[in-house]
């Protein structure tokens, strides 16, 4: 199993919105095709991460956040 599956998502290899291969060769545009579930996906587009990957990604930096700061 791949990283991204073992933390909860099911494609980690193309975005949820977008076009051409991998939905990344085109931005998210109106007639964009877009995804049934989009928490299934690491990435909304060809550059950003989806609001499931960044609250993942948040969680992770705010549980070692202490690690980084000294009070």
């Amino acid at each position: 199993p791949n990283y991204f599956t073992h933390v909860g998502f099911k494609v980690g290899n193309r975005a949820c919105c977008g076009g051409g291969r991998f939905n990344g060769r085109q931005l998210c545009l109106p007639l964009a095709s877009v995804c049934p579930d989009r928490a299934d996906y690491v990435f909304w587009d060809a550059f950003h991460p989806t609001e499931a990957a960044s609250k993942l990604l948040f969680d992770q930096l705010e549980s070692q956040l202490s690690k980084f700061v000294v009070s």
